[in-house]
């Protein structure tokens, strides 16, 4: 059992949503950072953050405006598919980068 797990349609319906609520406190736009899901391979899920529009496809080059002036942050998180159930997701990693 992973500590953090969850069924992909939940993963794929409310994961962003709730990055946004948590990263509220530390942005510049009151509603958080935008946010887009991913996915690598069949067995990666990745859900990243930016403002405004994003400059590459590449999800660890996006950035976002912290409320701090002249500095951005970077958040994405890593979700695997569980090899016990190929709908179950667990977090692998997630990334939080104040630049």
């Amino acid at each position: 059992m992973y500590i953090i797990q969850m069924k992909i349609d939940e993963l794929a319906s409310s994961r962003g949503h709730e990055i946004q609520k948590l990263l509220q406190p530390i942005t510049k736009r009151g509603s958080g950072p935008a946010y887009e899901k991913t996915k690598r391979t069949t067995k990666d899920f990745i859900i990243g953050t930016y403002d405004g529009v994003r400059t590459t496809n590449e999800y660890r080059d996006w950035r976002f405006k912290t409320f701090v002036p002249n500095f951005e942050a970077m958040y994405f998180e890593l979700w695997k598919r569980s090899e016990d159930d190929e709908k179950s997701w667990y977090l692998f990693q997630a990334y939080l980068t104040i630049l």
